[in-house]
C-alpha cells in the first residue's frame, strides 16, 4: 500500500479530518465495553481517535473490558460503530483482528495491517 506522512502538531490533527483535509475511511478504535445505557468509552485515547470516529466511512470498535472508563467527550454510542470486534486483551499486549480480508495486530496503541492469504 501506499502512505502518506504529515508532520504535524497532535492538536491539529482533529482539524485535518474534519476539513477533509485527511479524509478517513475507517477508524479502527479500542473502546470500553458500553454502559446500560449504549455508551463506550474511548478510554485514554482522545486525542484524535474522535474526531476520527465522527469523520470516518465505516468505524470498527474492538470492545475491551481493558479500556478505562473515562466521562467528558471521550464517550460514544453504540449505535455510531459499524462493526465490532470484542477482545479482552490487557494493555500491552498484542492482539489480532480480521477484518475485510486484512489482519491487524495491534499491540497498545499501534497497529500494522496484513493482507491474508
Amino acid at each position: 500500500g501506499l502512505i502518506h506522512r504529515t508532520p504535524v502538531f497532535l492538536s491539529e490533527g482533529p482539524l485535518l479530518f474534519r476539513r477533509g483535509v485527511l479524509p478517513i475511511d475507517v477508524a479502527l478504535l479500542n473502546v470500553s465495553p458500553p454502559d446500560q445505557h449504549g455508551f463506550c468509552s474511548l478510554g485514554t485515547s482522545v486525542d484524535v481517535s474522535l474526531a476520527a470516529m465522527q469523520t470516518a466511512k465505516h468505524v470498527i470498535a474492538q470492545i475491551n473490558k481493558f479500556v478505562p472508563r473515562t466521562h467528558g467527550d471521550g464517550l460514544i454510542h453504540i449505535s455510531h460503530i459499524d462493526s465490532v470486534v470484542e477482545v479482552c486483551t490487557p494493555a500491552g499486549h498484542q492482539a489480532e483482528i480480521v477484518v475485510f480480508g486484512f489482519v491487524f495486530a495491534c499491540r497498545a496503541r499501534n497497529c500494522a495491517c496484513r493482507k491474508t492469504t
